[in-house]
């Protein structure tokens, strides 16, 4: 077996046109992009239109991934479904208190896109302000949530991290794992 070669940019450089760590990319230029990283608001932010906040006061982010599963594989595996069987969010305890949800419960959790049903997972690691979705669930599907028309413009990809969101409480036993997308009822 051959040793890791770590720092291999001493001897060769970086994979960029100068060798060298580039904060100015002639590569971006080159295809119509501004050269120079910056900052620009998400499409969904606690800086959008004050009624849309009002009407979904949280933060959601998606693609937090669990050691057992990778993305939507090995959830037929009895061992690792053992361990985490069910879609569920994570929520701060404060934010928990504040909205009155305990570990365990049944959150509707809904964005201007859809909706879905997920267990509530209270702890003291996920930001106060955030709730934070575990990805992969056929049952819980994160794709009914996301906004699939303000997308990166040089990836191509969603906003998973920045989704104003709202969240409730469901009573016990009233119904299974549901997911909505625009009338549209997917059990």
């Amino acid at each position: 077996t051959q040793e890791p070669s770590y720092r291999k940019y001493l001897a060769g450089g970086f994979p960029t046109p100068s060798g060298k760590v580039e904060f100015y990319s002639k590569r971006m230029l080159d295809y119509g992009y501004d050269p120079v990283p910056s900052f620009t608001e998400p499409s969904e932010s606690y800086n959008s239109p004050p009624e849309v906040v009002s009407k979904y006061p949280h933060m959601l982010t998606i693609s937090a991934r669990l050691i057992e599963y990778y993305h939507s594989q090995l959830r037929g595996i009895p061992s690792l479904q053992e361990r985490i069987p069910e879609p569920m969010v994570e929520i701060h305890t404060s934010l928990a208190q504040e909205l009155g949800v305990s570990h365990g419960d049944i959150l509707d959790l809904e964005t201007r896109r859809g909706r879905i049903q997920v267990k509530a997972e209270v702890n003291e690691v996920t930001h106060p302000r955030i709730l934070q979705m575990i990805e992969g669930w056929s049952e819980a599907n994160m794709n009914i949530l996301t906004d699939d028309e303000h997308l990166d413009p040089i990836s191509g990809f969603p906003p998973l991290r920045s989704m104003l969101c709202r969240i409730s409480k469901i009573h016990i036993g009233t119904q299974p794992a549901l997911a909505t997308n625009k009338g549209c009822r997917i059990k």
